[in-house]
């Protein structure tokens, strides 16, 4: 009997978690919403209405083919390249490509954090990504 028991659990794990990774290599084909940004263990939350915003699809994700994505602040445009793998996404350039200052403590972390992205993960439609002081809560 516990033979049984012990196979199902390894039964039941197997398939979790090739669900997991069927999940994991699917999820650059969906925009993701900026919700937060927290460094160093303090959480900056996005306050922002669709009127107030200066750049189209500004706090998105988006990720425009295999190696390349978007990811604009509210005042500037910005992209950058990206290697994923099963259980990493690593992050290895991430350029604003227009200059305009901001007060907005978001738009100042973005360009500090994304570059240090060296992992993730996935919790229902949240996408966090985790880098060297720093996580990026989107969502779906």
């Amino acid at each position: 009997m516990k033979k049984i028991i012990f196979g199902t659990i390894i039964l039941a794990f197997v398939f979790m978690t090739s669900c997991d990774r069927e999940q994991n290599t699917n999820f650059i084909q969906y925009n993701w919403k900026l919700q937060s940004v927290s460094e160093n263990g303090i959480t900056h939350a996005i306050h922002w209405s669709e009127a107030d915003l200066c750049i189209e699809d500004a706090y998105t994700l988006i990720f425009i083919n295999d190696t390349i994505f978007q990811l604009n602040t509210g005042v500037n445009k910005a992209m950058g390249i990206y290697h994923l793998s099963e259980a990493n996404l690593e992050i290895s350039q991430y350029r604003e490509m227009t200059s305009v200052h901001s007060e907005d403590k978001i738009d100042q972390l973005l360009p500090k954090c994304i570059p240090t992205v060296h992992t993730y993960k996935i919790k229902g439609n949240s996408l966090i990504l985790i880098g060297d002081g720093c996580r990026i809560r989107l969502t779906r």
